[in-house]
């Protein structure tokens, strides 16, 4: 056997109802939240907003759109005037969401949104920043943006539009709560297709070149958990169980 390296850096959490945790692991920290647009009419800003009380710094509607870099410059305004050192981002929502929040925790010393989209496009190195602690929460199962260290940004004012990665060692976030409960209100397109998300993970894993035994292990399970439970869970989307075993099978993809 080839000798390998693993690191996952990223405090995760895992099971129904941890994303209630959240108000008591965050302490006296201020916070700052950016949610899938649906949080409110789902309730979940309402009773975050309770459970946060005054720590809530902002709250910041994300709309159904593509992730790119001209979003996050609209998104700027609102949310990196609340950015204090000790002000934790935290993002829930879907693969948009969380690939956004990625991008607004890097707020540059002199807040100058152009320098950090130079060096998302890669035309100047990455400015001193100041870098918010992000905690993600992820709706859906399948992107996996909460335990990895990429987001994707789309370069809309190029033309054409090209899609950009950002990939980085300081990418991850410091923790994650894959809550089940909070896919229930995922579409049936929507579930299939982070579900199918999910099984090209862990198919590309496999024949990866960086590919190891853990992540091998890991991969057969998350594409064994995807084709087991995927049809029942399409025929039957409120069943927290088959939720559970597709939010488990992203995170081991």
């Amino acid at each position: 056997m080839e000798p390998f390296a693993w690191h996952q850096p990223v405090d995760l959490r895992f099971g129904d109802g941890c994303s209630n945790e959240l108000s008591a692991t965050l302490g006296h920290q201020p916070v700052v939240v950016l949610a899938f647009e649906p949080a409110g009419a789902l309730g979940l800003r309402q009773r975050w907003q309770y459970a946060l009380g005054a720590r809530l710094q902002a709250w910041v509607p994300v709309a159904d759109r593509l992730s790119s870099i001209a979003y996050a410059r609209e998104l700027v305004p609102l949310v990196w005037p609340h950015l204090k050192p000790d002000t934790v981002l935290v993002a829930v929502g879907g693969g948009t969401t969380l690939d956004l929040a990625k991008v607004l925790r890097c707020k540059p010393l002199d807040s100058d949104f152009e320098a950090l989209a130079k060096a998302l496009r890669g035309q100047a190195p990455w400015p001193a920043m100041q870098q918010a602690p992000l905690w993600l929460l992820p709706t859906t199962a399948g992107t996996g943006s909460e335990l990895t260290r990429w987001a994707t940004v789309w370069d809309t004012e190029a033309q054409p539009p090209v899609k950009r990665s950002l990939d980085e060692p300081w990418g991850y976030a410091q923790r994650a709560f894959v809550d089940p409960a909070l896919t229930l209100s995922c579409p049936a397109a929507l579930t299939r297709d982070t579900a199918l998300d999910t099984l090209a993970h862990a198919l590309e894993a496999l024949w990866n070149r960086h590919a190891n035994p853990v992540s091998t292990e890991l991969a057969v399970a998350a594409a064994t958990r995807v084709l087991t439970h995927l049809p029942a869970l399409l025929a039957q989307p409120q069943d927290l169980g088959l939720r559970t075993q597709m939010s488990l099978a992203a995170v081991q993809a």
